[in-house]
């Protein structure tokens, strides 16, 4: 590709102006002899620089520029060096519309090189000369001259329209709005034309896991696409003093929302040692379901856990509820949803093995507080059913801050509270667990 990729195609409105003193055949003779053999050679100079549309007369000549217009009668070119030309169509033996070639190198070392037809988040459509028309996922991109050419488009009616250049024939100029969508302009309604091409970029340094990462970015954005969404947390912490402490956490998620359903599976591992000693060993899996009625504020939920902690009455317990929701607040930035269930709790390891009916009452709250920072938290509370007595509580909240979109990359800040009403006596009723750490999406 030619270097000059940002050359202005909007020139001054220069018009050539016969003699006044030829009559009418002569004038148009004449002039256009005359003007042919300088035409010929701006040309042939002209052809180094940029791309552009060529004009190929009767006799054999080419003049190069933008087309801006084209009537039954008349097609107006701009030109470098003489400005605005209006050539007679009998004058024209045809029209060839340029686009910018680009080069694109693959993940497996090729290279293809040809005209880009379209282009999009996930594809990029080329017209190659030998292949034809062909379409390259991007995760299969390595580098480029990729982009197309911003457009300024003068109407005859005094407006102007900007957008991306995303086809160019020699009737019509189709372009990429970014409020009206796609637009195909007749070149008649045009009365000039400004085109910007856009500039190459560097060639990437390409490491040995970057074609592994670019095939999980296609393969999460088309999860997305369908609803899903995944993430990994880490965090780690150390402390020393009169007690030495080492706390790590690792969390995975694993969500899916679509109009009338939303599920979500969470994991999460708690551990610590204080002075060499394994103090904390937690182990947490959940799993929430609900059907969604757009048309309405109620929904159904179900919800269960399974939990492993070693340092417990219990080691390990399960439960399970199910029940009615409610959308207290639905809004862009703000939900809150309450819910009311019933259910079964059952533990092992502890004195009562025994499963027991239990109902929930909790709520569910999310603050999209700006474009990166956001809150949620989701109080719990567990009761045996004829049993007031037993009862236990699960609060989460977390504040997590966007600070790498281009990975979804977030600082996160949690906290995990659990309270029991019946523990050994050498147990505390409740275990308060702090995070800070990164979040990765993908």
């Amino acid at each position: 590709m030619n270097t000059d990729l940002r050359r202005r195609e909007l020139f001054t409105n220069k018009r050539i102006v016969p003699s006044a003193g030829m009559s009418a055949g002569s004038r148009v003779r004449h002039g256009w002899g005359l003007q042919l053999v300088a035409l010929a050679a701006i040309g042939l100079s002209a052809a180094s620089h940029g791309y552009a549309d060529k004009v190929i007369l009767v006799g054999g000549d080419v003049m190069e520029g933008t087309v801006t217009k084209q009537t039954n009668s008349v097609v107006i070119l701009e030109h470098s060096d003489l400005g605005r030309i209006e050539i007679p169509r009998n004058r024209i033996e045809s029209i060839q519309i340029d686009t910018p070639d680009v080069e694109i190198k693959l993940t497996d070392g090729k290279t293809l090189r040809g005209k880009i037809m379209e282009e999009s988040d996930s594809t990029i459509v080329l017209d190659h000369k030998d292949l034809g028309r062909i379409t390259i996922p991007r995760e299969r991109i390595v580098s480029s001259e990729v982009g197309l050419p911003q457009a300024k488009i003068h109407l005859a009616g005094g407006d102007i329209i900007e957008g991306r250049v995303l086809q160019r024939t020699e009737s019509a100029i189709v372009i990429e709005h970014p409020t009206l969508g796609r637009l195909e302009i007749p070149r008649e309604r045009i009365d000039s034309l400004e085109i910007e091409a856009p500039a190459a970029q560097k060639e990437q340094r390409v490491g040995p896991f970057d074609p592994y990462i670019r095939k999980l970015a296609a393969w999460t954005s088309h999860k997305k696409e369908k609803g899903w969404g995944y993430a990994l947390d880490i965090s780690m912490d150390t402390s020393s003093g009169n007690t030495n402490e080492q706390v790590s956490r690792l969390g995975t998620y694993v969500s899916r929302e679509l109009p009338d359903r939303r599920t979500k599976l969470d994991l999460s591992y708690y551990r610590k040692f204080s002075d060499d000693a394994l103090s904390d060993n937690k182990v947490t899996v959940g799993y929430g379901h609900d059907w969604l009625d757009q048309e309405s504020v109620w929904f159904w939920f179900a919800l269960g856990r399974y939990d492993y902690d070693a340092f417990e009455s219990w080691q390990q317990r399960a439960n399970i509820q199910g029940g009615p929701g409610y959308h207290l607040i639905r809004t862009d930035n703000v939900t809150l949803n309450s819910r009311l269930g019933l259910g079964a709790r059952k533990e092992w390891g502890s004195e009562n093995e025994d499963a027991k009916l239990e109902g929930l009452i909790g709520t569910d709250f999310r603050w999209k507080m700006t474009d990166k920072a956001s809150l949620t938290l989701a109080p719990y509370v567990y009761s045996v059913v004829g049993d007031l007595d037993d009862y236990r509580a699960r609060i989460t909240g977390e504040w997590s801050y966007l600070f790498g979109p281009e990975m979804s990359l977030n600082f996160l800040v949690g906290a995990l509270y659990e309270y029991q009403s019946i523990s050994d006596i050498d147990k505390t009723h409740g275990d308060l667990r702090v995070y800070l750490g990164l979040r990765f999406g993908f």
